[in-house]
């Protein structure tokens, strides 16, 4: 590929062409293909050279991707996370939201102004319909708490490393409340962490978690189904940095607490740091 123009490189990612497993070869025969095409449409040669040629092209191409796929995974097989990165580079796909979405209520477009509050509103009332269907418990809650644990949870105060190492784990993406970029946050992390552990300690002291840490950027993802309906919709909600940091605090402190008092089940397998799926597979 190192042997394909900047020129070329621009016009087969444009055309979505620029993959790893398609090769200079095949680059030239897809030229051939497009050309036996124009041909074809011209009625200079017959419809069938082009069709031949096309289906032989074809079976190649998903060839060349089956061999480069089944390459990186003989590569990684000893590397789940690779594994899975690949896997998932197969089946997820790019669902991109429009910004401009048009939805209809009734059979009625929605003017386009109106579309956010449409939308929140939808999003908003989720719970409250799914509540509402939720049959009558015949127990109060603590009737299911079997195991108490006597220990009380004490999140002991947060200190500047804790600030520092959290920073150090967010992610550039850039979404969110337009409060401050995650970039700027981890270029100075170390001017603001005495500021950020002060504020949380006071946070952590009046059991109160601020109403603009709540604030959050929501993007709706389409599902699938009519674009023009709202319910096929799905909200991605992006927090703050800030917000972020104080919830991942919160989260390492309760973890800690429920991993010493072995509060979890020994089949809990998900959502637990060093263990996975495999591992539930061996305990089955």
């Amino acid at each position: 590929m190192t042997s394909i123009s900047l020129l070329s490189q621009k016009k087969l990612t444009r055309k979505g062409l620029l993959k790893p497993w398609v090769n200079l070869t095949l680059i030239t025969h897809m030229k051939i293909r497009d050309n036996l095409s124009k041909l074809a449409k011209r009625n200079q040669i017959d419809k069938k050279i082009f069709t031949d040629f096309r289906n032989l092209l074809t079976t190649k191409i998903r060839k060349a991707k089956a061999e480069y796929f089944s390459n990186k995974f003989k590569e990684n097989e000893n590397n789940i996370k690779e594994t899975w990165r690949t896997i998932n580079s197969v089946i997820k796909t790019n669902n991109k939201i429009n910004n401009n979405i048009n939805l209809k209520e009734n059979n009625t477009p929605v003017e386009n102004n109106k579309v956010p509050n449409k939308l929140v509103d939808h999003f908003t009332g989720i719970a409250e319909k799914l509540t509402s269907n939720l049959p009558t418990p015949q127990n109060i809650a603590t009737f299911y708490l079997k195991d108490r644990i006597n220990n009380s949870f004490f999140a002991e105060p947060i200190v500047s490393i804790d600030i520092l190492k959290t920073v150090n784990k967010l992610k550039n993406n850039g979404k969110g409340p337009n409060i401050v970029s995650t970039l700027v946050l981890k270029h100075n992390k170390d001017k603001l962490s005495d500021i950020l552990t002060n504020i949380f300690n006071k946070c952590f002291a009046d059991g109160c978690f601020p109403y603009e840490l709540k604030t959050g950027c929501i993007t709706p993802v389409y599902k699938g189904g009519s674009k023009s309906d709202v319910n096929n919709y799905r909200p991605i909600c992006s927090l703050s940095p800030f917000s972020k940091i104080f919830e991942r605090i919160i989260y390492d402190k309760m973890i800690s607490f429920i991993e010493i008092n072995t509060i979890f089940s020994k089949t809990q397998f998900g959502f637990r740091s060093g263990l996975s799926t495999e591992g539930a597979i061996i305990d089955f």
